[in-house]
């Protein structure tokens, strides 16, 4: 197989991408309050996708609420990153971007993003990044259960990229519609 850059399906991928409505998360919710993905009706295979908070922007700006988080930067050093309005674009009426991702199943990803057994992520885990990163927004005295705070407030995007011969337009899709949207919760540091 080989994959090469298509850059105009990559565009046309990232129209696609940023527009319409963020659609519902296709959650099942037990009386547990444990959740999974109804698999039914759900994209198949590999694309891009990125995370949004549809729910009340109102809550960002609660003064409980968390809007700086401390990264590990070069050397170990402790880096501040406020969520200011203006990123978080509470002026408009779009949806917050919160993660961008690429996967070659999204079914999968999907799971491990949004759902869990428990009511806050435990700690140590990197592959739920919406999950976690909201709950760290959002302590428990705001919203105790972080599977509720998913289901009522994140919807998703996808594109479908399908395949190994796509490997390479997922890459530059995925970094630039981060580039683009300036999602919350992919911002890393340098090492």
């Amino acid at each position: 197989m080989v994959a090469k850059l298509d850059l105009g399906l990559v565009q046309a991928k990232l129209v696609e991408l940023l527009s319409g409505a963020p659609e519902e998360l296709p959650l099942r919710v037990f009386k547990s309050g444990n959740m999974q993905v109804r698999r039914r009706g759900l994209p198949a295979g590999g694309g891009v996708y990125s995370f949004l908070w549809k729910g009340d922007k109102r809550m960002w700006q609660q003064p409980s609420s968390r809007r700086t988080i401390r990264l590990s930067g070069p050397g170990g050093r402790a880096i501040a990153v406020t969520y200011d309005d203006d990123w978080l674009r509470l002026s408009s009426n779009a949806p917050i971007p919160l993660y961008v991702g690429k996967t070659t199943d999204f079914r999968n990803r999907l799971s491990l993003h949004c759902c869990g057994k428990t009511t806050r992520v435990p700690p140590g885990r990197s592959f739920d990044q919406v999950r976690r990163n909201l709950e760290s927004v959002f302590p428990p005295k705001i919203e105790p259960d972080g599977r509720r705070l998913v289901r009522e407030n994140v919807g998703y995007r996808f594109v479908s990229l399908h395949g190994d011969e796509h490997v390479v337009n997922r890459f530059y899709l995925e970094n630039l519609a981060i580039a683009t949207l300036q999602p919350l919760f992919n911002v890393d540091t340098e090492r």
